[in-house]
């Protein structure tokens, strides 16, 4: 399913697996007997455009009622517009309308941590392997 969102001159074009409330009140997977998939998990993605370029966005998936962000990508000259966060204000509403307890996502380096923390996200642990200068950060917010 695809739906556009226009935000100021920018436009929003949401892509989600379709997803169907089955009469016990659970969501599931259109289709899904012919993709094989036994468990719930769909994936979103939400790409940002600006005179008919793609300028960046956001991609993951909801699995087990947590949404997980595989990525989230401004190009450099569009940052520091509040883009990123309303990418995450928009996915926190995808969470929530799924009923997930948590968002979750890792960094492989800590220059963004500052802004996921103003996001309202917190550090779960990180690994650093120091001889090959590797780190890894888990960070996750709570869903209200």
């Amino acid at each position: 399913m695809q739906e556009v969102v226009k935000l100021d001159n920018f436009i929003i074009k949401k892509n989600i697996d379709e997803i169907e409330l089955s009469n016990t009140g659970k969501y599931t997977l259109k289709n899904k007997k012919k993709y094989g998939i036994n468990s719930i998990k769909h994936n979103y993605s939400y790409e940002i455009h600006y005179n008919s370029n793609y300028i960046g966005g956001i991609e993951g998936y909801i699995e087990d009622n947590i949404l997980y962000i595989k990525y989230l990508f401004i190009f450099e000259e569009y940052r520091r517009m509040k883009l990123g966060s309303k990418l995450i204000q928009i996915i926190e509403s995808h969470a929530k309308f799924f009923k997930c307890n948590y968002i979750f996502l890792t960094l492989h380096e800590d220059e963004y941590t500052e802004f996921y923390k103003k996001q309202g996200f917190m550090i779960l642990f990180e690994i650093n392997n120091s001889p090959n200068n590797f780190i890894k950060i888990f960070l996750q917010k709570k869903i209200n």
